[in-house]
């Protein structure tokens, strides 16, 4: 009777405790996506205010970017307001990096340099974006990004 009580009592305990585990792990995926989701929720709602604040001089300066025949986007800068609002917006927010696309998919502004002039037409985000859908995510550094198809730093 006693071995019978002690088999019970033991397989209890790692019944619980699997239980717990389970419960843990799946509440910790839970907390997870709703920090992200609030965040991308978040950034898509800063990014909407800002736009509407620059839209005139963002404007202009796409059209000016996007003419036919223009060799290197890279040449030209952004308007002073428009480039005051994007510091701005970086120097008040967790914002890291900013691009700004063409209709055509070439990348006319970004935070790093390097990547203006570059033709992404066929990076996912800009695909979503041109067809009305919001694409957003959040990227840890020293990780692969979906949407650029690099590791960030």
């Amino acid at each position: 009777m006693f071995k019978l009580l002690r088999f019970y009592s033991v397989a209890s305990f790692f019944a619980v405790l699997a239980t717990a585990l389970l419960i843990a792990t799946f509440y910790r995926q839970v907390a997870i996506q709703g920090v992200m989701q609030m965040a991308e929720r978040s950034n898509l709602a800063l990014a909407r205010t800002t736009l509407n604040s620059v839209r005139p001089a963002l404007i202009d300066y796409l059209d000016a970017v996007a003419k036919p025949g223009l060799v290197r986007i890279s040449h030209h800068s952004p308007p002073p307001e428009l480039a005051e609002a994007i510091r701005s917006l970086m120097r008040d927010n967790s914002v890291v990096r900013i691009k700004i696309y063409t209709k055509d998919g070439v990348v006319a502004f970004s935070t790093k340099t390097a990547q203006i002039g570059i033709d992404q037409s066929k990076n996912a985000g800009f695909i979503s974006a041109i067809n009305g859908r919001v694409a957003d995510a959040l990227v840890y550094r020293d990780t692969f990004n979906s949407f650029d198809e690099t590791t960030e730093e």
